[in-house]
């Protein structure tokens, strides 16, 4: 998955595995919360390529929660707090389609 993400920002950006299957992203000048959308996107698609693994083809999916810097928090932990609350408010929604 890191690999996945890590083709979707640039250089400059921080992917970092947190836990398990839990990444933090810190992008810098993203100038909308609907770039960061496009981002989400871009995100989503790159993981939804299938990964063939022996003889079973296998795709990835990741519930996303953003949060900017001011509107969101003014410090690491709000930030990844606001975050971390839509992520699971994603997953979720996801959870009851499947079910």
């Amino acid at each position: 998955m890191g690999k996945r993400i890590k083709e979707c920002v640039r250089e400059c950006d921080v992917v970092a595995r947190i836990g398990g299957d839990e990444f933090t992203l810190i992008i810098s000048d993203i100038s909308s919360y609907e770039n960061a959308l496009e981002l989400e996107k871009n995100i989503h698609k790159a993981l939804g390529r299938p990964i063939m693994r022996e003889d079973t083809c296998v795709s990835l999916y990741a519930s996303i929660g953003i949060s900017m810097f001011p509107e969101d928090g003014d410090n690491e932990d709000s930030l990844i707090n606001k975050a971390d609350s839509r992520m699971y408010m994603i997953k979720n929604k996801v959870n009851i389609r499947i079910n």
